[in-house]
């Protein structure tokens, strides 16, 4: 939830940063979207490794064919 709040947070920047026409504020609002986007993927690669027997957890992230 955190990844997504931060995603969210980051996307409702842009609006702002349109009418301001500031480098600073889109990179800041570009900032938080990869703060958001770091979050989700840490904790899907750890959700992935959690599905599935536990002596394929390297394999199911690493490569999608057995």
């Amino acid at each position: 939830m955190t990844g997504l709040t931060f995603f969210i947070i980051g996307c409702a920047l842009f609006f702002p940063a349109s009418h301001m026409a500031t480098y600073g504020m889109f990179l800041a609002a570009i900032f938080v979207i990869a703060i958001g986007l770091s979050f989700l993927e840490t904790s899907c690669d750890t959700y992935s490794t959690m599905m599935g027997p536990r002596e394929f957890a390297n394999r199911q992230v690493t490569s999608p064919k057995l």
